[in-house]
């Protein structure tokens, strides 16, 4: 599905629900990674009904275990669109059988798109129908094209505004899962953190406790390419593969699990759990400058 306004031109896949073209008209520049599969052959999935991988790719629920798979199973399934007006869709995916063997619980999920003259709202809607406790956790994976004349990621760098240190954590190469009892600081100069070519040799960078709520991706002179705000998110994620055109910021409501972990999903920090007949939104806004 095609939106528009006077500002933006997206693309809307309804697989996944997923954002596969941002086109900034006002600087004639494409925003969202082109998914060549030499690379990674994704844009921008939704990551439901649960972020990054359970340890073991079990899903652990009252007592019961399910096979799962890396970031949920939302991202590979076709959503029902809705066009709301020229700037405006929602895109809406809801339990059946199959899902129902992979996540025990009946939901809604909703994706509503929203251009506006300066940025995109994505907004995410989840409905428990059901008649028990739903835990989940929900994420977003865009992946923003390099600054023009960033030739690789060494010609990028992220900016976090009134930020003078991060902290983050990386993941066990084995079971994909976080290091939970080490983590590494971030000194940054000016909100700035440098980019460079063997940044994500060890996969993604995994942010805690709500550290992240504005950054924006520069180019080599400093100037703003795309940025993102992600108010009241508890975890975030950094990520690209190695050598490719695209760096992921990744605002995450509850994220994968510690490495070993063995206890019930419900129990993580992070995982809404949302009561019967209950609704959850949340939204984050993708800016450009």
């Amino acid at each position: 599905m095609k939106l528009e306004n006077g500002r933006f031109l997206m693309q809307v896949e309804e697989k996944g629900a997923e954002i596969t073209s941002l086109y900034d008209k006002a600087r004639e520049k494409e925003l969202i990674w082109d998914g060549d599969p030499a690379f990674w052959a994704r844009h921008a999935p939704i990551l439901f009904p649960h972020v990054g991988r359970t340890f073991g790719d079990v899903l652990r629920l009252g007592g019961r275990q399910y096979t799962s798979t890396q970031h949920g199973f939302a991202r590979d399934r076709v959503f029902k669109a809705e066009k709301l007006g020229d700037g405006q869709a929602r895109f809406t995916l809801r339990h059946d059988e199959e899902t129902l063997k992979r996540y025990p619980f009946p939901f809604v999920l909703s994706v509503t798109y929203t251009l506006h003259p300066s940025d995109v709202t994505v907004q995410w809607k989840v409905e428990n129908p059901g008649q028990e406790e739903m835990p989940f956790t929900i994420g977003g994976h865009p992946a923003f094209t390099l600054p023009k004349g960033a030739k690789d990621h060494a010609g990028c760098a992220l900016w976090f505004p009134d930020k003078t240190e991060l902290t983050y954590h990386l993941l066990d190469p084995n079971s994909g899962t976080v290091i939970a009892d080490k983590s590494y600081p971030l000194p940054l100069d000016h909100g700035v953190w440098q980019l460079h070519n063997t940044v994500f040799d060890h996969d993604a960078l995994v942010f805690d406790g709500g550290q992240i709520e504005e950054v924006w991706l520069l180019g080599p002179g400093r100037e703003k390419w795309v940025g993102m705000m992600c108010p009241g998110f508890p975890n975030f994620g950094v990520w690209a593969k190695p050598g490719a055109g695209f760096v992921c910021l990744e605002p995450w409501q509850g994220r994968c699990e510690d490495c070993g972990y063995e206890g019930d999903f419900a129990a993580r920090p992070g995982v809404v759990t949302l009561s019967p007949g209950g609704t959850f939104t949340k939204e984050y806004h993708i800016l450009a400058p």
